[in-house]
């Protein structure tokens, strides 16, 4: 009898959690806009302000730090709309939990029944380790440069740790699985 699936209610709860912080975030953002432009002198305009950032996006590329590099390439391509921008970022995120709950429901389920591991296909073990390497490399970078909050590089390089020892973990046992049946 199973009691929770992890896969439904990880997804569901992240995706959730970043609905609630970019609409908290663009509230913040708002606020500050409002307060910085009763700030501007007369005959000044306030075009942009590179170093603000809110709150509950700090937070919200802190906890998705994974799911905001899997959503890079499809937000760069509907850069001009910020809702489809958005809405491709918590299809990330629901993805990307819904694989973290699913290796949940899995490893219950091997424990269960032992001997009944699978690595998955290698190419989606290498895929991971060049994303673990480009999330450390982003993260990295970020503490030499600067220019975002710490909390987000350090988010970026636990991230990028943590599943590049899953995937290498993978791919091993993959390759030591397929060296036993030859």
């Amino acid at each position: 009898m199973k009691l929770i699936s992890w896969r439904r209610s990880l997804a569901a709860g992240h995706v959730l959690l970043a609905l609630g912080l970019l609409i908290v975030g663009h509230f913040e953002a708002r606020a500050h806009r409002i307060e910085m432009e009763q700030l501007v002198r007369p005959g000044w305009e306030l075009r942009a302000e590179w170093d603000y950032m809110p709150r509950a996006r700090i937070w919200l590329l802190t906890i998705d730090s994974p799911p905001s590099l899997l959503a890079l390439p499809f937000i760069a391509s509907v850069a001009r709309f910020r809702l489809a921008s958005q809405l491709v970022f918590l299809l990330a995120v629901g993805f990307f939990w819904y694989w973290i709950g699913s290796l949940l429901d899995k490893r219950a389920t091997v424990a269960s029944m032992p001997g009944s591991e699978r690595a998955g296909p290698r190419w989606i073990q290498v895929v991971g380790l060049l994303g673990c390497a480009t999330l450390l490399g982003i993260g990295v970078h970020g503490f030499v440069t600067g220019g975002l909050p710490i909390i987000i590089h350090l988010s970026d390089v636990l991230w990028s740790v943590i599943l590049g020892f899953y995937f290498t973990k993978q791919l091993i046992r993959g390759r030591l699985a397929s060296a036993a049946t030859a």
